[in-house]
C-alpha cells in the first residue's frame, strides 16, 4: 500500500502527533508498505529526505501560495492509494480555524482515498471553559463538520471512546484506534537509584503538566490515599516540564513538609524515561480519564504496565458519562476510596507491552477493508 500522511509538524522530539506519525510510518514501511510523510505547518523547510525507508518533506506555511504547489506536487509524485490526515485543529492554524485546510485536503484527495484520524476535536466540549473558549470551540466545530461534509472520507479513526460519542452525534461514525506511546520499552534497570523502601511507592509524573492542572487537589487526594495505604510517597518527575514547570516549586515544598522525597529528573533519553516507567508504581496523568487514551505520556506509562492515575476532576462533556473500569489500567480520582487506598497498598502492576505493531496492523485492516468495499 502507499500512504501519505499529512501533519501539522514533524519537528522531532517536540510535536507529539509528529512523534506517533513518524513511528507509526517507520512501522508500516517496515512491513513492506510505502511511507511519505508530509508537514503543512512545521518550524522549517526541508528538502525530501529518506529515515527509516520513509520519505519525509516538512514545509513551513504549505496551506497557501507557492508551498502548497510544492506540497501539492510531492504528494502527486509520490502517488499514494491513502492520504491519512492527522488531524490536530491548532496544528494547522493559531486559533484552529481549518478554513484553508479544507480545500487543500479537498484537491489532494482526488482520485485518492481519504483516512482522518482525530487526536483532537474542536473545544468547547467541557462545560467550564471560558466563554470566549466556547465561541471559539463553535467556529471550530462548524469548519470541521463543513470540511467533512465536503472531504466525504472513506475512512476515520479517534483514539477515544468520548470523540466517537461526539463525531456520532453528529453523524460521522469512527472506529477507535488506540495510539501508542513514544516511548519504547527498554530493559529492566539494575542501579539502585531505581529502588525504593518496603513502606514506599514511587510515584511517576512524565513529561509536562497542563498550566491549569488541579495540583493542589491532587497533591491532597494523593497524601489521603497515601496514609489510609500506610506507605510514603517517592515523587519522580522527568522529561521536559514547558507549562508543567510553574506546579514543581509547590510539588517539592509539599513533599518536603511530608516527608517524602521528590526528585526533579527533567529531559533524559527515552531509554532512563523508560526505566522510571517500569521502575514505578503508579503513575500519574494530567488528563481526565475519559481522555486518557489520548494522552502519549500516560498511553506510554501503561504500555510500560503502571497502573495510571487520571488527576481532572470536573466533567469534560455533559452528554458522555462512561468511565473506563480500573482493570483497563486507567483509574480516577473519581474512583471510590477503597479502590485508590487499594492501588497505593497494592499497585497492580502489568507485564509491559509495546502497542506499535498491534495499532498498526489494526489500522491496515481497517483501510483494506474500506479498499475491498
Amino acid at each position: 500500500m502507499r500512504i501519505s500522511f499529512i501533519c501539522g509538524s514533524l519537528a522531532p522530539g517536540k510535536d507529539g502527533v509528529g512523534d506517533y506519525t513518524r513511528r507509526l510510518a517507520t512501522e508500516l514501511a517496515d512491513s513492506g508498505h510505502a511511507c511519505q510523510l508530509i508537514s503543512l505547518n512545521d518550524c522549517e523547510d526541508s528538502e525530501s529526505t529518506r529515515e527509516h525507508g520513509v520519505e519525509i518533506v516538512r514545509f513551513k506555511n504549505a496551506l497557501l501560495g507557492k508551498q502548497s504547489h510544492e506540497m501539492e506536487a510531492a504528494i502527486a509524485r509520490w502517488n499514494p492509494e491513502w492520504i491519512s490526515l492527522q488531524f490536530v485543529c491548532f496544528a494547522f492554524h493559531p486559533k484552529g480555524f481549518t478554513h484553508q485546510l479544507t480545500y487543500l485536503i479537498r484537491n489532494l484527495r482526488i482520485g485518492r482515498r481519504l483516512d482522518i484520524m482525530f487526536h483532537e476535536l474542536w473545544v468547547g466540549e467541557q462545560p467550564s471553559l471560558p466563554f470566549k473558549h466556547k465561541v471559539m470551540g463553535r467556529i471550530q466545530r462548524w469548519l470541521i463538520l463543513s470540511a467533512l461534509k465536503t472531504w466525504k472520507p472513506d475512512s476515520i479513526h479517534t483514539s477515544n471512546r468520548l470523540y466517537q460519542h461526539v463525531l456520532e452525534r453528529h453523524g460521522y461514525p469512527s472506529e477507535r484506534l488506540p495510539i501508542f506511546g513514544n516511548i519504547p520499552i527498554a530493559q529492566a534497570p539494575l542501579t539502585d537509584e531505581f529502588t525504593r523502601e518496603a513502606d514506599e511507592r514511587i510515584v511517576l509524573f512524565p513529561f509536562s503538566q497542563r498550566h491549569d492542572w488541579n495540583v493542589g487537589q491532587t497533591l491532597g487526594l494523593l497524601d489521603d490515599a497515601a496514609r489510609a495505604a500506610g506507605v510514603r510517597l517517592k515523587l519522580v518527575q522527568i522529561g521536559s516540564l514547558r507549562s508543567g514547570l510553574q506546579h514543581w516549586d509547590t510539588i517539592e515544598t509539599f513533599a518536603q513538609v511530608n516527608g517524602w522525597q521528590c526528585l526533579r529528573l527533567g529531559a533524559q533519553p527515552e531509554e532512563i524515561v523508560s526505566q522510571w516507567m517500569l521502575s514505578a508504581d503508579i503513575g500519574i496523568s494530567s488528563a481526565h480519564i475519559l481522555l486518557a487514551d489520548k494522552s502519549g505520556a500516560a498511553v506510554a506509562m501503561h504500555e510500560h504496565g503502571l497502573p495510571v492515575i487520571c488527576t481532572i476532576t470536573e466533567p469534560v462533556s455533559n452528554r458522555f458519562k462512561a468511565i473506563p473500569k480500573p482493570d483497563e489500567g486507567f483509574y480516577s480520582f473519581f474512583d471510590d476510596t477503597t479502590t485508590l487506598i487499594e492501588l497505593f497498598r497494592n499497585p497492580p502492576k502489568r507485564a509491559p507491552q509495546a502497542r506499535l505493531t498491534i495499532v498498526a496492523t489494526k489500522w491496515l485492516e481497517h483501510l483494506s477493508n474500506q479498499t475491498s468495499c
